[in-house]
């Protein structure tokens, strides 16, 4: 049997700090506040291209360290980590394919981790789809998308089913 609920109970509500702070007078009205963030946005594209450069290259050498020893947890976890930064941002940047790019490569990392094989070739095919994003400037064709991502998600599927090292 149930127990009838608790009549002496009250109920209150916490008044956070940052419903304080959202309610003080003052700031941007809210249309100015959206245009300046737009701003923002805006200046932060024009340099990601750049950004996505020196990221690559810095997952390039992490992913080429594992490539001596796949199992060392340091080179894994900054290229996990890195891979993580741009699945993260290339959406908000306007650059989806980057974020499908580096979620696939999360998802092999994964795979890795959790005792797939490493398989090189599957690591240099999103690297190498980094770089081509970078050499294109961002700017693919549906098609380039399509065929770039479909190859990709090949590639992840594979490495979700490989059977795993028995060492």
């Amino acid at each position: 049997m149930v127990n009838p609920p608790n009549q002496n109970g009250q109920e209150f509500f916490v008044d956070t700090h940052y419903e304080k702070m959202a309610r003080r007078p003052g700031g941007l009205p809210r249309d100015k506040a959206l245009a300046a963030a737009r701003r923002q946005m805006d200046d932060l594209k024009s340099g990601f291209i750049g950004w996505l450069d020196g990221q690559s290259k810095e997952l390039a050498g992490a992913l080429s360290t594992l490539d001596a020893d796949p199992s060392a947890a340091g080179p894994m976890q900054r290229a996990y980590h890195l891979a993580g930064e741009m699945r993260d941002v290339g959406t908000t940047m306007g650059y989806g394919v980057v974020t499908f790019i580096a979620m696939t490569l999360c998802e092999v990392l994964d795979a890795i981790k959790a005792g797939a094989d490493y398989e090189k070739a599957m690591i240099d095919c999103h690297i190498a789809a980094l770089f081509y994003v970078v050499k294109q400037n961002g700017k693919l064709t549906e098609e380039q998308a399509i065929e770039l991502t479909g190859g990709l998600r090949r590639v992840a599927g594979i490495a979700s089913i490989s059977p795993g090292r028995t060492d």
